[in-house]
């Protein structure tokens, strides 16, 4: 017996449970990427909101993750220059996370989903995204 999980009981699941694991805008990005992959190999998921909070995990920016993973990174052989200055910061972070795709799977936060947060604060973030913990 399966019963259809839409974004919306996606989101109010984790809030319920965990709601500090990400963001509204992460739920939505996740939600749509389950879905995707859900499609793509014709089986249907099981809502799992402990699974998902081990499976993945959201970063803010690249500077979060390199906060939590910094001393590993280089033991990864994930050595990408740093940017020069801060016209450079978003081609350096881009660069970095194609590096970091190449170890994991890894969602951008989608713009499209940049609008009011949970507790109607607007959102945008564009530098935000979501691995598949390694």
């Amino acid at each position: 017996m399966i019963t259809q999980v839409s974004e919306t009981d996606f989101i109010d699941a984790f809030q319920a449970i965990r709601p500090h694991n990400f963001t509204y805008n992460g739920l939505k990005t996740l939600y749509a990427y389950l879905e995707d992959l859900s499609d793509d190999i014709g089986e249907e998921f099981k809502l799992d909101v402990i699974g998902i909070c081990c499976d993945f995990e959201e970063y803010k920016n690249w500077a979060e993750f390199e906060d939590i993973y910094g001393n590993t990174l280089d033991s990864l052989n994930f050595q990408v220059k740093k940017p020069c200055c801060d016209i450079c910061i978003p081609y350096w972070n881009d660069k970095r996370l194609e590096k970091l795709s190449e170890r994991t799977t890894v969602i951008p936060i989608s713009e499209e989903f940049t609008s009011m947060d949970i507790n109607g604060i607007m959102s945008s973030n564009k530098e935000g995204f979501i691995i598949q913990a390694f």
